[in-house]
């Protein structure tokens, strides 16, 4: 079993949103839509993904390409396709939350965003008023006529990506913004809608300090956002930031500062990122993560059902990404038809998948839960949850055990560890 000195020693090489990670996904012989939904539930998850951004930031390996705009119709031709072909494969869905990510899908200009939602509404049938929906923007591409099309939409929350106020330090990561642009897009974002507002900060940038970071706090607090994600600086391979040999500096000190710093002005920590105002209302949702299904449009999303988690390839170099983008913008309506790309759980992954999304929200691993959905004990199958509670990193309590805040700390060589060997051995040996 992996040790606590482990543990401290891996933290912050990346992080652990969902599982399997793409990079364990392979080819699949063609299986029909219809088939590998047949037997799933209808509360589900919709993620639009569109690949554009007006440039690349140094610490992003996203699936994303830059300055690639002149495509953006026929992309959105191709997920109309989609769409479609989707809708008639799997069926009826009643769709519970509803995202648009990239990349940064507000490089689509206000037209092009319209006709997105508008197909989202005709195609899928998403009630975008009646349920939550979040859309990702950055100071560059946020503009009076795209928020109008949000607000329209009912869209309700809306994310930035921020990282600093300081100019010396977006330069530092690759960021093109000022100060003034970052500002002037959030006063558009409070002055043109009524969506909840997130804010993106990056800490561990090299040369960033304790004061710095709690100026950038206190900056972003000017706009009362709704929500906070606050990241260390991964550095990871084929990024600018690691093609420059940098480094992240300070990022346990820093996170610790952030941390103290939200609680203190009334956010409530959800997981060792994301940082929630007390007082903050959102829609309900019937959807959760770690039991329902989530069904992704475009060429960077992924889709999941009980049995398959499936995508078309992923890769973060430049050429390989565009060359994704072409093979999907020529696809036909046949092709959105079938998987090709996925990775299958089998019932240890399944319960790795379980245990993993539980444990690293506030809410914590839900014992009953767990024995009536897999009808064993989840301590006698994971001792790493008595090993946590034994070194203060979670505690027991009635039937639920929940990472403390020094387990928070380590929330992502915790996640590392509960990875199996096999999908590990996948992620290894992953190439693009």
């Amino acid at each position: 079993m992996i040790t606590r000195a482990q543990l401290e020693a891996d933290r912050y090489k990346a992080y652990l949103y969902s599982y399997p990670h793409k990079t364990s996904y392979r080819s699949l012989s063609p299986r029909p839509l219809s088939e590998v939904w047949s037997k799933e539930g209808s509360v589900r998850f919709l993620y639009a993904h569109i690949p554009f951004c007006s440039n690349r930031c140094g610490f992003c390996n996203l699936f994303t390409s830059a300055n690639d705009d002149a495509r953006v119709d026929a992309y959105l031709d191709a997920m109309a396709r989609e769409m479609t072909s989707t809708s008639e494969m799997i069926g009826k869905s009643e769709f519970a939350k509803c995202a648009i990510g990239g990349g940064t899908p507000t490089l689509l200009n206000a037209h092009q965003l319209d006709r997105l939602f508008a197909l989202l509404q005709k195609e899928m049938n998403v009630q975008l008023h009646e349920i939550p929906c979040s859309i990702e923007t950055s100071p560059t591409t946020t503009d009076i006529t795209r928020l109008a099309v949000l607000e329209n939409y009912g869209v309700s929350r809306i994310s930035i990506g921020i990282q600093s106020f300081l100019p010396e330090e977006t330069r530092m990561i690759g960021r093109t913004q000022t100060p003034k642009l970052a500002e002037k897009a959030l006063d558009l974002i409070r002055f043109a809608t009524t969506a909840s507002l997130n804010i993106d900060l990056i800490y561990g940038i090299p040369g960033q300090t304790p004061t710095s970071f709690i100026y950038s706090l206190n900056e972003a607090l000017k706009w009362d956002p709704e929500e906070f994600f606050l990241y260390p600086l991964y550095v990871r391979s084929g990024t600018g930031v690691a093609k420059r040999q940098l480094r992240a500096d300070r990022c346990a000190e820093l996170y610790k500062i952030g941390r103290s710093f939200l609680l203190e002005k009334g956010y409530e920590q959800v997981t060792m990122r994301h940082f929630q105002k007390v007082s903050a209302t959102s829609l309900q949702t019937k959807y959760r993560c770690q039991e329902d299904n989530m069904v992704g449009l475009g060429c960077g999303a992924r889709s999941y059902t009980s049995n398959l988690h499936y995508s078309r390839e992923w890769s973060v170099k430049r050429k390989e990404i565009r060359d994704i983008v072409k093979h999907y913008i020529e696809s036909t309506h046949s092709t959105f038809r079938f998987v090709r790309h996925g990775f299958e759980l089998n019932l240890d992954e399944k319960r790795r998948r379980w245990l993993i999304l539980s444990l690293l929200d506030q809410k914590g691993v839900d014992h009953i839960a767990y024995q009536n959905r897999f009808n064993e004990s989840i301590s006698s199958r994971f001792p790493m949850l008595a090993y946590l509670v034994k070194e203060k990193l979670a505690e027991h309590t009635n039937h639920y055990t929940f990472l403390l805040p020094a387990g928070i700390a380590l929330s992502d060589s915790i996640g590392a560890a509960l990875i199996s060997p096999a999908v590990q051995e996948k992620m290894t040996s992953f190439t693009t």
